[in-house]
């Protein structure tokens, strides 16, 4: 039997707004989450799965493109004060599932449109903020009395705000959704302190425990606990200064772990290492934001405020998921860097390896690469990379090469024999001398090599990297075949050659030798 429709007059104005009805459901799932700790384990359960529905039911319907304008169209503090309340439960899921991944993208979508110009008045008053937040008069009301929201001007008898008081009261409700007391508010406010402590609750550092206190329970000596926070490019802090989250404290006792394998110089190393790539993944991270959200913000006349919370709501959303990215990053680098290892100790032993192919393989890196990188940013510096891959692909088109893998400031290519490989390294300098890049340098050699994981390891392909850190300034050095190649030969490939002596190559046995190669004038 059809269920009989309601009449106009009792239905409510989300059952004619599909956007805001799937909105305010899927926060009250979120708030059942929330308040779930405080009703107990099963209770929590019960919350969560609540706001999983709420979440497929938002997301199953596929939202159209005029929902989702609806949504943009609205007043921009408000939609940000919306998603974010929703970011704690569901950034827990985020990739997780099909559902998730789409319900993050659509909340990315709209953090990422400017404010449009909306009915904000720049005189209003408490009673007209409190509505715009979401917060009642009365505590806007105590906000104002203790100076959170600035001076007010004077309308007649009547105290107003403008659109400065009105970002403050959203960065107050951000705060206090996230867990701030109502008196750190106010603190960090006469402080002129706010913008840090948004910044702090959103990337969430709520420090608990002192150097010592961190120390006893990861198991590991207070002055090693210094030396590691140091090398990964953080403050220790003094001995009674709260300095470490709880979750810190989970991966201080891996460490203490780690230690029944490694020296406490070998941890120290590895931290210095991670310490500056971690560096390297925030300032793109923040060079991102600064791209796609910053300046087309500041054009649309958006407070520094503005700004700052969708930033704060961004990384709500997107932090949680870096980690299983940087974890695959992770295995597949170090799958990469075991296998390459083991393949060279067994062509040590036995001096070969069954599936091995012939072929040449080259190495093109970006010489003073690291001078240049400490005047760029880090998006700056990985689009000279992209730039050098471009020149790559280029080059190697005409000799039957292909792009192996870009690694950093290099690229790794193949080619049929080492004649065309050094003839595609030969235009690979020309192509990259039009562009804005620094010189390049190759290495390149012929020889066995094993495919393997779309990659190729061995021997030869050691050579022809080391080769490239000795290589000069936009030259080529080549390892000397075996087989001779006629000066006719390289000719034919608008290539000259000159004997280069025989050069110590790093991590390979005895001393290699090579030739210099350049085009023919």
């Amino acid at each position: 039997m059809a269920k009989k429709k309601k009449p106009a007059a009792e239905r409510s104005s989300s059952d004619d707004n599909p956007v805001k009805s799937a909105v305010a459901g899927t926060a009250r799932g979120a708030k059942a989450v929330v308040s779930a700790p405080a009703k107990g384990a099963r209770a929590a359960e019960r919350g969560r799965k609540k706001a999983a529905g709420k979440a497929r039911s938002l997301t199953g319907k596929q939202l159209s493109k005029t929902a989702l304008d609806k949504m943009i169209g609205a007043i921009p503090g408000e939609v940000v004060r919306d998603l974010t309340q929703l970011s704690a439960p569901l950034a827990r899921y985020s990739g997780a599932s099909n559902v998730s991944a789409a319900l993050l993208a659509r909340s990315l979508q709209v953090l990422a449109q400017p404010p449009a110009a909306g009915p904000v008045s720049d005189a209003m008053t408490l009673r007209e903020m409190a509505e715009h937040v979401g917060r009642s008069q009365q505590a806007l009301t105590g906000w104002a009395r203790a100076g959170l929201l600035g001076q007010p001007k004077r309308v007649g008898r009547t105290r107003r705000w403008g659109r400065d008081a009105l970002e403050r009261a959203r960065l107050a409700d951000y705060l206090l959704r996230h867990g701030a007391a109502t008196q750190e508010l106010f603190d960090a406010a006469a402080a002129n302190q706010l913008p840090l402590l948004v910044l702090k609750r959103s990337i969430g550092h709520q420090a608990t425990a002192t150097r010592d206190e961190a120390a006893a329970e990861g198991a590991v000596p207070p002055e090693l606990l210094a030396r590691f926070t140091q090398a990964l490019g953080a403050a220790p802090g003094e001995e009674d200064e709260l300095v470490y989250a709880d979750r810190e404290l989970d991966a201080l006792r891996l460490l203490g772990a780690l230690r029944s394998v490694y020296s406490d110089d070998d941890l120290v190393e590895v931290a210095s290492v991670v310490g500056r790539a971690m560096h390297e993944i925030a300032e793109a991270f923040l060079e991102l934001f600064r791209r796609r959200f910053t300046r087309p913000f500041a054009e649309a006349g958006a407070s520094e405020l503005e700004m700052l919370l969708r930033l704060a709501t961004v990384i709500d959303l997107t932090v949680p998921m870096t980690g299983p990215l940087l974890e695959m990053i992770l295995r597949r680098q170090l799958e990469a860097s075991a296998l390459a290892e083991t393949i060279l100790e067994v062509e040590h032993q036995t001096g070969g390896l069954d599936g091995q192919v012939e072929q040449a393989v080259g190495f093109a890196d970006i010489v003073g690469f690291t001078r240049a990188s400490a005047r760029l940013n880090a998006l700056e510096v990985s689009q000279m990379a992209e730039s050098l891959l471009h020149c790559a692909e280029e080059a190697l088109l005409s000799h039957k090469g292909r792009i192996v893998k870009s690694i950093g400031d290099a690229v790794m290519f193949t080619a049929p024999d080492l004649l065309a490989a050094s003839a595609a390294a030969a235009d690979l300098l020309e192509v990259a001398a039009r562009t804005d890049l620094p010189p390049l340098r190759v290495g390149v050699a012929q020889g066995p090599m094993l495919r393997a994981y779309a990659d190729f390891f061995g021997r030869t392909v050691n050579v022809a990297s080391r080769l490239t850190d000795v290589a000069p300034s936009g030259g080529i050095l080549v390892a000397k075949p075996d087989k001779h190649i006629s000066d006719r030969d390289w000719k034919q490939n608008g290539l000259v050659v000159q004997e280069g002596g025989r050069k110590r190559l790093r991590g390979v046995d005895g001393r290699v030798p090579v030739l210099r190669v350049k085009r023919l004038d």
